[in-house]
């Protein structure tokens, strides 16, 4: 009985060294194989276009220069000159570079990291992405000191904006915690904190602080939505020596450009500069010539 028992497991174990190798063979051409597809030709950069055309419909997508397109060791892109034009044959959308790379590991893994990303000069026309122009002079996953961020600048209609957020560090790749602190500025405004999803469609935005010259607003808020945003909090406020108060309520914005809900400023002596500094963030990111609701902010004495 030993000695059948033992044979059969030889027998086993040689199987599964020659399946072993035959699958290494297999996996090894493939790797080759995808390997050699990368490259610089106009096949590529037009069956690139119409990756892309076809995940837009009614635009037209045009690469001026396609540097590089790799499928292994890492599934990635170098582009130049990237234009896309609506049904009016006018560009929505333009990018003077663009690079990105995920190892194929990775992607097999779904581990959402990423190796590189870097965009340049980036615009979408008004009403294309946001009811306001954007321009995005630089996103990019960059390090400083030894630390990874996902960081971009550029402006919103006739607004400055920035925006950083930290990454975690695997080798060469990047990903994003689970919890993710985050710093905006809007012009003069700072806006900082940590987004934690809460349920589906919905993230918990902890250590919440929103700040400008004197005013500073902090607590906590849920954001929720998809194409409509709404936001629910309760906020201490402060600014100058001894003026201190609450915001609380909820705003719902339809889109990019509308707005509706309630925020209520109790407890300040002066409420003026917490209004200015809330209405100048509403500004920054529904445009300037939205006209808001007029019980928007309202003061309770």
């Amino acid at each position: 009985m030993f000695d059948i028992s033992s044979r059969l497991i030889w027998k086993l174990t040689k199987l599964a060294v020659k399946i072993s190798v035959i699958l290494a063979i297999i996996f090894g051409i493939l790797f080759w194989v995808l390997s050699a597809l990368g490259g610089d030709s106009d096949t590529l950069k037009s069956a690139l276009e119409e990756f892309v055309q076809e995940r837009a419909p009614g635009y037209e997508v045009e690469i001026g220069t396609l540097n590089k397109m790799s499928f292994f060791p890492h599934i990635g892109f170098d582009v130049a000159d990237i234009q896309v034009l609506g049904a009016d044959a006018q560009p929505v959308f333009g990018m003077e570079k663009g690079q990105a790379a995920i190892s194929f590991l990775d992607v097999a893994l779904g581990t959402g990291r990423l190796s590189s990303f870097h965009l340049q000069n980036l615009v979408a026309r008004a009403g294309t992405l946001h009811a306001q122009r954007i321009y995005l002079q630089q996103v990019a996953i960059l390090e400083r000191e030894g630390a990874a961020f996902f960081e971009g600048y550029g402006t919103l209609g006739p607004h400055d904006f920035k925006f950083s957020l930290p990454m975690k560090k695997h080798g060469g790749r990047y990903e994003f915690p689970r919890e993710r602190a985050f710093e905006l500025y809007a012009d003069t405004i700072k806006i900082s904190g940590t987004l934690t999803a809460a349920a589906q469609q919905e993230a918990q935005i902890e250590n919440l602080e929103i700040s400008s010259d004197d005013v500073n607003l902090s607590g906590a808020a849920v954001l929720s939505g998809e194409d409509i945003w709404r936001v629910e909090g309760a906020l201490l406020g402060e600014y100058g020596a001894a003026e201190r108060g609450m915001v609380e309520g909820a705003v719902t914005i339809h889109g990019s450009n509308n707005i509706e809900g309630q925020l209520i400023l109790s407890g300040f002596e002066n409420a003026a500069p917490v209004q200015a500094m809330l209405r100048d963030l509403f500004a920054f990111w529904l445009g300037p010539d939205t006209i808001m609701p007029d019980n928007l902010i309202q003061v309770q004495n």
